[in-house]
């Protein structure tokens, strides 16, 4: 026992010798402060209210194992080794075996660089950090850092800040933090916002809570001393140039897809010129069936086949008119199509434009950049669209298809061709026999009267029989014209959609590159409001492109019209034909529905003229829409030109304002400290939670020091 007492008398005169060597003034107090770093630790009020600042030193002795440090501190603490530490009148100095030693000061009368207040809101009433613990409702946190004026150093500008809430899911739900990066840790949810240097924050968080506690807010300060040189930025990326490539091309397509329009309006002009003739013909076949005045034996057998003739004309009339059909579904789906571009393009632009509304705000949100591709993927998606409904109406407007379709139905274009060739053959017989015959009863002084009426009806027949003849021919070159237009449109719709689709792939390539930046582009302002100038003209063009593809889709209603007027006037033809065989003393009366019948096919064929002329007057529109998308991609292909000099510029300006370039990091602690590497800061507010009931007396833990500790290692107190 009386050991053990002698034991702690001499560790307790050991401590105390320590103690007055630890805090020995320094012989020198105006030695160079030696290389180090600094750790800032400030200890907050759930409020924000500074209780505390301890700073842990990082020193760099010299050869010698010598290190000097200064600040204004309460109480310092060796974290690294036993070696006594002497400080006085602001100088810290230590000798020590070590490489590196790490010591604790406690500052006096601190001050941060940055004002941090924080309020508490339970159900709409504030309230303190404390009396939260543990009561449940709605829960607003609002929390505000401004740059605190009475701090010296360039800290405020110099560093940013991570700011960091972690809620425990378990208590906090329909957690809203708008600005906030929120992640997953285990049951948690953490909230992180990055405010970055010479910027303050205005932050709210709302939350349904039970039982609410919560750990301390904590937030990190770090000097955001990037010195960046990004070189050639255009050039690293490859995406600009490819671009202006791009645009390039795409102005190039454009020109084809001029060309292929011109020659699309030249098809037009000729179309309308051959349906003007079609009209001219069926006026004659109107007047020729005016002729047709009696009837006879010689004439129901021709008239037996005028209505075989008949019925297939009226078969094939009647298979045109549904062909019409499926090509005005085609140009329809085409008009849908062109529906979709200029939303598409719409959107686009309005992408375009949010765009240049975020980097008007200093801001580019990975929303905008993806608005903007979806915009982009909707042209080229309508582009492709457009492009297999052009080729699917080429594949329906020619003759051979419609032929096909017309003996898939049971009859034969062909052979009905030769089948009135024969019948006429057979009528022109007829006639010259019935000629023969009238000149011999002439001769004889008989009446033949009779006989020139047969003559003149059968005549009238050679004349039905080859306007039916010319109805199948001039279908033919209508489809065949039309066909060789579709061609034209198919070609340039292809072309349109290849060319976009390189253009969409540059955007998409220009939305990652920009996404990755992550920071504040507002210097890009100025390149991205001349894009969306140019790009209104584009999208002017596409208007103007899309409108045409409308007015020949209205017109091509009226040749609609038109193919149905004329089946209403084969059917009626039919009839009339009809009539003539079974009954030849109803010759007149027959003759006049035929005539009705012509007549009805030349206000048709009046009407497929005027259908013709809409047809015109709209590929004239595209051609014109055509014209200025060609003027939009031009003016754009032009502001696009060395846009990668441009990004280069513009990023360079803007890295500028915030990288913080070559500034030297200086001491928190003293202006003395001249030789710092680094400084941080970790400042943390208290935590909320709620204090556990007593249940059973507490043994208080005796506070040993460490020579205390030590000696007690070693079982000497």
């Amino acid at each position: 026992m009386k050991n053990r007492n002698f034991l702690r008398v001499t560790a307790a005169a050991l401590v105390l010798i320590m103690c007055v060597f630890a805090f020995t003034p320094p012989t020198n107090a105006a030695e160079p402060a030696t290389e180090k770093e600094e750790v800032v630790y400030a200890n907050l009020a759930g409020d924000g209210q500074l209780l505390e600042v301890n700073v842990v030193n990082i020193l760099y002795p010299d050869e010698n194992g010598h290190a000097v440090d200064y600040g204004s501190y309460e109480s310092v603490r060796n974290m690294t080794t036993t070696d006594p530490i002497s400080y006085s009148g602001g100088a810290v100095s230590v000798d020590t075996n070590a490489d590196k030693l790490y010591y604790e000061g406690k500052m006096t009368d601190p001050s941060l660089p940055w004002n941090i207040s924080i309020h508490y809101f339970l159900d709409g009433e504030e309230t303190s950090a404390q009396s939260l613990a543990g009561r449940s409702g709605a829960l607003r946190i609002t929390m505000k850092i401004t740059e605190n004026p009475d701090c010296e150093g360039e800290f405020f500008d110099a560093f940013a800040l991570q700011t960091s809430l972690t809620l425990d899911t378990g208590k906090c739900s329909n957690i809203t933090a708008e600005g906030a990066t929120i992640a997953n840790a285990g049951r948690s949810k953490q909230l992180t916002y990055t405010i970055l240097p010479g910027q303050g924050a205005d932050i709210v968080v709302t939350a349904d809570v039970t039982d609410f506690e919560m750990d301390g807010i904590s937030i990190n300060g770090v000097p955001l001393n990037l010195s960046l040189d990004l070189g050639d930025v255009a050039g690293e990326l490859g995406g600009l140039g490819e671009l202006e490539s791009g645009i390039a091309e795409l102005d190039d397509g454009a020109g084809s897809i001029l060309d292929g329009v011109g020659a699309l309006k030249s098809g037009a002009e000729q179309l309308s010129g051959g349906i003007g003739t079609f009209a001219s013909g069926a006026a004659e076949l109107s007047g020729a069936a005016e002729q047709v005045t009696a009837g006879s034996t010689a004439f129901r057998s021709g008239g037996e086949q005028l209505v075989s003739g008949a019925e297939q004309l009226d078969l094939g009339i009647k298979q045109l008119n549904m062909g019409a059909g499926e090509i005005q579904m085609a140009l329809n789906a085409l008009d849908t199509q062109s529906d979709t571009l200029k939303g598409g393009s719409a959107a686009f632009l309005a992408g375009l434009r949010q765009l240049q509304t975020a980097l008007d705000g200093v801001v580019v949100t990975s929303q905008d950049l993806s608005a903007l591709a979806a915009a982009s993927g909707e042209i080229k998606s309508a582009a492709e669209q457009l492009a297999s409904g052009a080729a699917a109406l080429r594949e329906a407007l020619s003759f051979e298809a419609y032929k096909a379709a017309m003996k898939q139905n049971g009859l034969d274009v062909d052979s009905l061709k030769q089948q009135n060739a024969a019948a006429v053959g057979q009528l022109t017989s007829s006639v010259a026999e019935l000629k023969t015959q009238a000149e011999t009863m002439k001769r004889a002084g008989a009446d033949t009267s009779s006989l020139e009426a047969q003559i003149a009806q059968f005549e009238g027949l050679i004349a039905l029989i080859g306007a039916n003849g010319g109805a199948i021919d001039g279908a033919e070159a209508y489809l065949d014209t039309l066909g060789e237009n579709a061609e034209a449109l198919e070609t340039g719709a292809k072309q349109l959609a290849e060319n976009y689709a390189a253009f969409d792939t540059q955007i998409a390539g220009l939305v990652d590159l920009l996404g990755n930046l992550a920071v504040n582009m507002a210097p890009l302002a100025d390149a991205v409001t001349t894009l969306v100038t140019e790009y209104t003209t584009l999208d002017a063009g596409i208007a103007g492109y899309t409108d045409g593809v409308g007015q020949i889709a209205a017109g091509y209603a009226q040749v609609i019209d038109g193919a149905a007027a004329l089946a209403e006037a084969s059917a009626a033809l039919h009839t009339g034909a009809a009539a003539l065989v079974e009954n030849a003393g109803a010759l007149f009366s027959g003759v006049d529905a035929v005539g009705a019948g012509a007549k009805e096919l030349g206000g048709g064929a009046s009407k497929l003229s005027g259908g013709a002329r809409d047809l015109l007057s709209g590929t004239v529109a595209l051609y014109d829409g055509v014209s200025e998308l060609k003027d939009g991609t031009a003016a754009l292909r032009e502001a696009t030109t060395g846009i990668d000099s441009t990004i280069d510029e513009k990023v360079d300006s803007l890295l500028a304002s915030f990288t913080g370039g070559d500034a030297e990091t200086g001491s928190f602690v003293s202006d003395e400290n001249t030789n710092v590497e680094s400084v941080q800061f970790v400042i943390k507010t208290e935590p909320i939670t709620v204090e556990a009931e007593d249940s059973a007396p507490v043994q208080e833990t005796e506070q040993l020091n460490f020579w205390q500790r030590l000696l007690r290692l070693f079982g000497l107190y």
